[in-house]
């Protein structure tokens, strides 16, 4: 909830500041755009729904490398998508405002803001496919801190690129949509940094073809990812050896767990 409504407040925060220059055009380049780019954005957080239910299934099975794959394939496609669709509406901005019914002035000012944002779409949508995966994990704080980061980064950069500061001119809308593009960039590329570190540090796990040799412990179980019961040996083989959820095969003093 609270995530959402970071994510949802990067455009509200450019729409309060665009608001200070006191541009009914620049006002409402913003308003049409925020429309246009949350249109963009519904398209990723599906991609972000199917991914996040494939890679939540692998992982709660215990199989990371199933769970990374998974994530890698479709942060690509996400990315490759995004590149895509940032060129296609580069061109389709113009008649977008225009269908919408905007003035001469307003579609001047929107496709100048929008075209912008484009320029770093890829990475910025793709970052709502890496949320996605991320929460599939169990991982539900590190896209609220870099949403987080996002605003700060955003409002920051807002109100200096929109008003100037020092030697930074200041570029009135254009600053507001560089402000946001900038930051959605900055906030994407620390997602896309997580979800490595967390795709390298896993990399090594996975469930079934987990071997247990000579006598299983308590820690090989759990490895195994099963629960071992009612186990004793007797002349160095074992006699009975339950893991719930599997058929083990029994090979000699050891035995082997394999994932159904």
């Amino acid at each position: 909830m609270v995530e959402s409504l970071l994510l949802a407040q990067v455009l509200l925060i450019d729409t309060i500041l665009v608001g200070w220059l006191q541009d009914p055009a620049a006002l409402g380049a913003v308003a049409l755009g925020g429309t246009f780019f949350f249109i963009l954005q519904g398209i990723f957080m599906a991609i972000g729904v199917g991914s996040m239910a494939l890679t939540s299934r692998a992982w709660g099975a215990g199989n990371r490398r199933e769970a990374n794959a998974v994530t890698a394939h479709a942060i690509g496609v996400s990315f490759v998508a995004g590149i895509v669709l940032s060129i296609l509406c580069y061109w389709l901005v113009l008649p977008y405002l225009r269908l919408m019914g905007a003035e001469d002035q307003v579609v001047a000012s929107g496709t100048t803001y929008l075209r912008i944002l484009l320029y770093t779409a890829p990475v910025s949508l793709t970052m709502l496919v890496t949320f996605s995966n991320l929460r599939a994990t169990g991982d539900t704080m590190t896209p609220l801190k870099i949403n987080a980061v996002y605003n700060v980064l955003n409002i920051v950069l807002d109100v200096i690129l929109i008003f100037g500061l020092g030697p930074i001119p200041a570029l009135g809308l254009a600053g507001a949509a560089w402000a946001t593009a900038i930051a959605g960039l900055i906030a994407g590329l620390m997602a896309f940094h997580k979800s490595t570190w967390r795709k390298n540090s896993t990399q090594n796990s996975s469930k079934g073809n987990c071997h247990l040799a000579k006598k299983p412990s308590p820690a090989d179980a759990k490895d195994c990812g099963a629960n071992l019961a009612g186990s004793y040996y007797s002349t160095g083989r074992i006699h009975s050896f339950h893991v719930h959820g599997y058929q083990p095969g029994y090979h000699g003093i050891g035995g082997t767990c394999d994932s159904a």
